[in-house]
């Protein structure tokens, strides 16, 4: 039976292959006649496998792959084939071919017949050699996977938690979005409805992580909002329309800097904390030890890096946190953050207990190493300890170097401080002020390095000279002499403000010889000269500066011997001259 010959049209790797040089169940191999064989458009019928085999001008092959279907053009006149690219649609369409500029590949095309067979089937049979050159297994690529869509009343599924070590700190409850992902991260990516793609990833050193069947995606700089639709972006290739999810696991140890009026200035590293939130202004303030007091707590810089933009510089307020605890004033710390604390141009004496009271403040329980000079009973350096539950002030450090002296001008104190750029800070203190009115805030917060200059003062009463002895920075005790007719003449330790009747019966009092009825007071002054002051003696007679005035610290008493011990003393010397001249019986006549 004589067959009718079929012209075929296959694509083959992107390109348009005729098979016009095949004629199916031919017996000859004589050329084909195209004007006969290729029907009008007006006459073309669908092929099937029951009707009668008829020519076919073009078979839209695409169509059995999902493509638009391929048109053969119409023949030009020339004779030679040409080719052209379609720029609107980047097709390649065919002026005209001929069989024999052809060298069509070997198909491997059964040699069956078109009636019995559909003509469907024989080309699907032909496709898998054609498009295949060389006899290799051919790679197997992810399938497009469509996620179904959902009601947007259903609520997302529950995020999935990790079971870490216990040497991570889990981060799962950190939801800031200002935090940037870098190297050490762990991250956990989940696509809604395609729990096989859902994965947990640790962000390598270079910042990249290697996602599941889409390849690496770089991550470093970006926060977890951003990484999201980049990752989105990624599995498009992939899944239809994906839902990702980016969760924080354990972030990476932070490591920032810290300068300026703090107490151990440097970098360190810091974890997230027990209940997953990250270290604050605070913590890291607390944990290098604290500022100082030349700090100025109000204007806090905190120099932030970003990914490809200048760096940012935050201000941050901590006097504003400790007055009305304005806690955004306590930031959270980034990786990189860069932290300076800068000096107070003056000491603030106002607020310098307030500060130095604050959980963020130097610790206020360690010793202090401190100079005090002056009129002090034992100038020099010292190690200050601050009282139990007080902070180190100025007259701690005054009373540890045994209390000032008689000569001192309480009014004009000074304290010099150095600060961390290595200016010296100086502050005047009236403790006159903290006698009288109970001025707190001139006994001073020290801290570590301090100097308290005490000045010689020329102007002092005796009543300010009374109200200081008395004071808690006065020495708790004094040293008189006391030489003449006392039972125990010399050096004597009393307390301070103690009255001259009570030094002299510290003394033991007066012997058979002295003068009862009063003795000399010998001081030394302010200007340094020394004067002599009698002081009658009445034990009944209280505090008063003419007749029972109070002590000064080494102060000089003087009892004098009566009349009748000098008479007795001027026989004395007078019989003993004469026993040296006269003769043994000179006196017995």
């Amino acid at each position: 039976m004589q067959s009718t010959p079929v012209r075929i049209s296959v694509v083959v790797i992107g390109t348009v292959t005729t098979l016009a040089a095949y004629g199916f169940g031919r017996t000859s191999a004589s050329p084909v006649d195209d004007s006969k064989s290729a029907p009008s458009p007006e006459t073309k019928k669908p092929i099937s496998s029951a009707s009668p085999v008829q020519p076919v001008d073009a078979i839209a092959l695409p169509e059995l792959i999902g493509a638009q279907p391929f048109r053969k053009e119409p023949q030009p006149s020339t004779t030679q084939p040409s080719a052209k690219l379609d720029r609107a649609s980047t097709k390649f369409t065919f002026a005209s071919l001929r069989p024999r500029a052809l060298t069509p590949p070997k198909l491997n095309i059964p040699r069956i017949s078109v009636d019995q067979v559909p003509i469907d089937a024989v080309i699907a049979s032909a496709l898998p050699s054609a498009t295949s050159t060389k006899a290799t297994k051919p790679a197997v690529k992810p399938r497009k996977i469509t996620v179904a869509a959902q009601s947007p009343l259903a609520s997302p599924p529950p995020p999935i938690t990790p079971q870490s070590s216990d040497s991570e700190v889990p981060a799962a409850a950190i939801d800031d979005a200002s935090y940037t992902l870098g190297a050490g991260d762990r991250i956990r990516v989940e696509l809604f409805n395609v729990p096989e793609y859902s994965r947990e990833y640790q962000v390598l050193v270079n910042g990249i992580v290697n996602l599941y069947l889409v390849g690496s995606l770089s991550v470093r700089g970006m926060t977890p909002l951003e990484a999201q639709t980049a990752i989105a972006r990624k599995y498009a290739a992939i899944v239809d329309a994906p839902r990702v999810d980016v969760t924080l696991l354990a972030a990476r140890p932070l490591r920032v800097a810290i300068a300026g009026e703090i107490t151990r200035p440097g970098t360190y590293a810091l974890t997230t904390l027990e209940n997953s939130s990250f270290p604050t202004l605070t913590q890291l303030i607390q944990q290098a030890g604290g500022i100082t007091q030349a700090a100025n707590p109000r204007k806090v810089m905190i120099r932030r890096p970003q990914a490809s933009k200048p760096p940012l510089t935050i201000q941050a307020n901590l006097w504003e946190l400790t007055q009305t605890g304005d806690m955004r004033q306590d930031l959270t710390l980034r990786d990189g953050d860069t932290i300076v604390i800068p000096t107070n141009a003056d000491i603030n004496l106002a607020e310098s207990s307030q500060l130095a009271a604050a959980n963020f403040a130097s610790d206020s329980k360690k010793a202090l190493n401190i100079t005090v000079v002056g009129e002090v009973m034992r100038p020099g350096p010292l190690v200050l300890a601050a009282a139990t539950g007080g902070l180190p002030t100025v007259s701690q450090a005054i009373q540890q170097s045994g209390g000032i002296t008689a000569l001192a001008n309480v009014r004009e104190v000074e304290v010099r401080r150095t600060t961390r750029s290595g200016t010296t800070q100086t502050s005047r203190l009236n403790l006159w002020q903290l006698l009288t009115s109970g001025d707190s805030t001139q006994d001073l917060v020290l801290q570590q390095g301090d100097t308290i200059v005490i000045p010689k003062g020329t102007t002092l009463t005796a009543a300010e000279v009374t109200q200081v002895g008395g004071s808690t920075f006065a020495p708790s005790a004094i040293r008189i002499n006391i030489v003449g007719e006392v039972e125990s003449p010399g050096a004597v330790q009393v307390p301070a403000n103690t009255p001259l009747n009570q030094a002299l019966l510290a003394a033991g009092g007066f012997n058979r010889r002295a003068n009862r009825r009063s003795v000399q007071l010998l001081r030394l002054n302010p200007d340094g000269t020394v004067s002599r002051q009698p002081v009658p003696i009445d034990f009944a007679r209280g505090i008063d500066e003419k007749g029972n005035p109070i002590l000064r610290n080494n102060d000089v008493i003087l009892v004098d011997r009566s009349g009748g011990a000098k008479v007795e003393d001027t026989l004395d010397k007078v019989s003993g001259f004469l026993g040296k001249i006269l003769p043994f019986g000179f006196f017995l006549r």
